[in-house]
């Protein structure tokens, strides 16, 4: 699973469609086998949709998203956790021990 984290310094960014750079994430089997940041510039939000879609990101969790980049995300089987905060670090923590649920994804 790959799994992406829009970052505003340490912390998730409050918007999706501001932050700078992107945690990456592969999970197997509940552990972290990789992980690295990438640069996203000043990316409009379609643009970052396709980047997510193209690195074959399967879960997305953010701050705050818009409703066009979340209709997008999801029509490409991305799948959205919204609204979260806090450091980075720790949300991927409390998302691999199972404290954040990844949405269902309707299929």
């Amino acid at each position: 699973m790959l799994l992406a984290i829009p970052l505003f310094g340490p912390r998730v960014s409050p918007r999706f469609d501001h932050a700078q750079r992107l945690m990456l994430v592969t999970l197997e089997e509940g552990r972290v086998t990789s992980r690295e940041e990438i640069l996203l510039g000043p990316l409009a939000g379609w643009q970052r949709v396709e980047k997510l879609k193209d690195l074959g990101v399967d879960i997305v969790i953010c701050g705050g998203i818009d409703r066009e980049s979340a209709c997008q995300l999801g029509e490409y089987h991305i799948r959205v956790i919204p609204l979260m905060s806090g450091e980075a670090i720790r949300v991927l923590r409390d998302f691999k021990a199972g404290k954040i649920a990844p949405p269902s994804d309707g299929r």
